[in-house]
């Protein structure tokens, strides 16, 4: 595509005319050794365009002569062998493309002044320096842009095209030549130069005016050539006369003249007297260009070149100032947030600083929490504070939304944010707005969080102020959001700890209740033996003795027997446990032969048993005597430590996701401290000087064990006590 597109440029350009037989005539003439003066006169007299505009160039070249040259043998002798060529060559080109070049209004005006221009300067660089003829050198500057008008010439449309891409993205208009025709002016102008035969010096300037190779000798003309065009360029680029389309190098004007060798002194003399020479070489081009003008033009574009950098010294100025109060706002920011790591704290800081900052009539932060359950946010609207509020999408959650007042925009955005989670007959998902800009924080942890702002009087915001406090605050917002997952985790762990701290204690509970029922368990078998023979021999005795107080003794010795043949029991039993025998029982069946039992005691005494159960309990899986011995246990230790006219209440729920039937047994006695709390469940510990084993609450635990239960206990010394009976919910077979 490339390689047709080029084709075809080409082509455009090769059906160019060819230049007129004087100018090729004279270039053959002028490129020969011995040709004579006479020869040229006569070629030039055969043309009387040529002579007539031979004779004003040379007129206006040399006005202070005494008398006008009036004729075209003594232009030439006065302009010289290359003055002659180089002055028809210019006519001659000039004529082939300068229909429009008089119009001061058109864009070949301006190319072919500023080739004037370039063209005065080369031949003032040449007179300083030398190397090369002036004249060749104003020639070379005169045709360093034919490539511009030539490529305008076979295609204006596409050239306006190119003239259009370089204002619009700020190019040289080589780069958009080289967009539009896949070649620039250098290029287009050495074909020209190459097809109409013009001298090598020449066609190699027109191709290097912008990338001049180093001068290694000053002798060689067709690197000169090249040089001084450059330099000249950029002298007149840095007058600003005509069109270029390339801006001016960065570097200093000693550093372009050094390329050339040019003397320092040298440099004001070519610009003092740069325009006045495009003035009179404007004669070649029959064009009329004043001194005045020139100047005027030249001091025009300085004033709005200075315009422009002083509107863009304006606007980094004020970029500057605005970059200033950002970092003074977010650094105000920073120290108000100080090592805080509340999310409230950092939304509420955030509401604050861009409200002071933005000027909006509004400004909402929010931030939703992980799993888009809540959103938790603040509001600065004029008030003296910046008001919290709380959105919840979880039922039974109380929503605050008393920060956000009225403002039904907010709600739906931010029951958007949620996903619509919240109930939509509380209205609040019904809601519409428009009038909020949003502005999204990226925290990057998993969450989401945002900027909602009220302009002020329809004032526009400021999006690149409103993207410069979210970015900022996402680094606060996101610290806190980590420090309140931190915190969340060392509670899990904590809480964890705690758990594994209370397995621990009850795996080596269990463990030394295992030990000290085998070891009582031993005890007992051995013990119950001779027991049981002592008691055989008591009674015997007690039937053939008649004195009654030999019988009294044995009738006490009958009685401890029997008392330790309990205890061996209730040894035994908290030993070796009975596999239960679980079926479905109604909780009413056990709590009525357990209360039965104990109720004579607490009558006595003016205690009352009360039961408080839901009217539909489900039954539990249990062994009904094993468990109604649990709950009597713990009702006759509860009657024990009531005061008289007291109350014992037995309570139900389901507990712990419907698996467990929890029986509450609460007194209000005298209470147990932390010491006998941590020991109540061990065998043989009791707080019953005299009266009982201390195996009651074991065996309640050893039973509620065995049915897969649980029991808890809290009490507050002398203010009673709870027991807390977990039973299996009865699931069927």
């Amino acid at each position: 595509m490339l390689i047709a597109e080029l084709k075809d440029t080409f082509k455009k350009l090769n059906n160019l005319p060819t230049l007129p037989n004087v100018a090729s005539a004279l270039l053959k003439m002028t490129a020969e050794e011995n040709v004579q003066v006479e020869e040229i006169v006569r070629l030039i007299e055969a043309d009387p365009a040529s002579s007539a505009r031979l004779l004003r160039i040379c007129n206006s070249a040399y006005r202070g002569l005494s008398g006008k040259v009036s004729s075209v043998n003594r232009a030439v002798v006065l302009l010289g062998m290359n003055g002659i060529r180089n002055a028809l060559l210019s006519i001659q080109i000039f004529n082939i493309f300068g229909k429009d070049a008089r119009d001061k209004n058109s864009l070949l005006f301006e190319i072919w002044k500023h080739s004037l221009a370039v063209a005065s300067a080369a031949e003032l660089v040449a007179e300083n320096t030398g190397g090369i003829l002036p004249e060749d050198a104003f020639t070379a500057g005169l045709l360093h842009d034919i490539g511009k008008v030539a490529l305008y010439f076979v295609a204006p449309e596409d050239y306006q095209k190119a003239l259009a891409l370089c204002g619009e993205e700020n190019i040289a208009i080589s780069e958009a030549e080289k967009s539009i025709f896949k070649m620039n002016h250098a290029t287009a102008g050495r074909f020209l130069a190459e097809k109409w035969g013009l001298p090598d010096a020449l066609a190699q300037s027109i191709y290097l005016h912008h990338t001049p190779g180093e001068i290694e000798s000053y002798e060689d003309p067709v690197a000169l050539a090249g040089a001084i065009v450059s330099v000249a360029d950029e002298i007149v680029r840095r007058q600003r006369i005509g069109f270029s389309g390339t801006p001016e190098s960065a570097e200093s004007i000693d550093v372009v003249f050094d390329r050339i060798g040019l003397a320092e002194e040298n440099a004001s003399d070519i610009f003092s007297h740069l325009v006045e020479r495009v003035s009179v070489r404007s004669a070649i081009l029959e064009i009329d260009l004043p001194e005045s003008s020139l100047y005027l033009e030249c001091l025009q574009k300085a004033n709005m070149m200075l315009g422009a950098v002083t509107e863009e010294l304006g606007e980094a100025r004020f970029t500057l100032q605005k970059s200033q109060h950002r970092l003074q706002a977010v650094t105000k920011l920073n120290f108000d947030l100080g090592s805080s790591f509340d999310i409230g704290d950092v939304l509420a800081g955030l509401a604050d600083t861009v409200y002071a900052n933005v000027l909006p009539r509004k400004v909402i932060t929010y931030c939703l929490d992980d799993k888009g359950h809540s959103c938790t946010g603040a509001v600065k609207n004029g008030s003296a504070r910046v008001k919290p509020f709380f959105i919840s999408a979880l039922k039974g959650v109380d929503n605050d939304l008393s920060g956000l007042g009225q403002d039904r925009d907010a709600l739906t955005f931010l029951v958007s944010e949620l996903g619509g989670r919240l109930d939509t007959e509380s209205g609040i998902a019904k809601l519409v707005g428009g009038r909020l800009s949003f502005m999204p924080v990226s925290v990057g942890c998993g969450q989401r969080a945002g900027l909602l702002v009220e302009a002020a009087n329809g004032t526009p915001l400021d999006q690149e102020d409103l993207r410069f406090f979210a970015d900022t605050a996402a680094v606060a917002l996101e610290r806190a959001i980590l420090e309140d997952r931190l915190r969340a985790e060392s509670e899990k762990l904590l809480d964890s700890n705690r758990r594994s701290k209370t397995f621990y204690e009850e795996l080596v509970n269990s463990r030394k209740l295992a030990a000290i029922g085998r070891m009582a368990a031993g005890a007992a078998h051995e013990i119950n033996n001779p027991l049981a023979i002592v008691s055989g021999r008591v009674q015997l005795l007690l039937k053939m003795e008649s004195e009654d107080g030999k019988k009294r003794h044995l009738d006490m010795i009958k009685n401890q027997c029997a008392r330790m043949g309990r205890i061996i029991s209730d040894i035994l039993t908290f030993a070796r446990p009975e596999k239960p025998a679980i079926k479905s029982t109604p909780l009413a069946e056990i709590l009525d032969a357990a209360v039965t039992l104990v109720e004579n005691d607490a009558s006595a005494r003016g205690i009352k048993i009360t039961r408080n159960l839901p009217a539909r309990v489900p039954a539990v899986a249990a062994d009904a005597a094993k468990m109604e011995q649990a709950i009597r246990n713990i009702l006759s230790n509860a009657v024990d430590a009531s005061g008289d006219n007291s109350e014992i209440v037995i309570s139900a729920d389901v507990g712990e996701k419907g698996k467990f039937l929890a029986v509450n047994i609460a007194d209000n006695g005298s209470g147990m401290d932390e010491e006998t709390l941590g020991r109540i469940f061990e065998p043989f510990f009791t707080r019953k000087e005299g009266r009982g084993t201390g195996l009651g609450l074991a065996i309640c635990h050893s039973i509620l064990q065995t049915h897969g239960g649980k029991i808890r206990v809290r009490s507050t010394l002398g203010k009673g006590t709870v027991f807390t009976v977990l039973i299996p919910v009865w699931r069927g077979e």
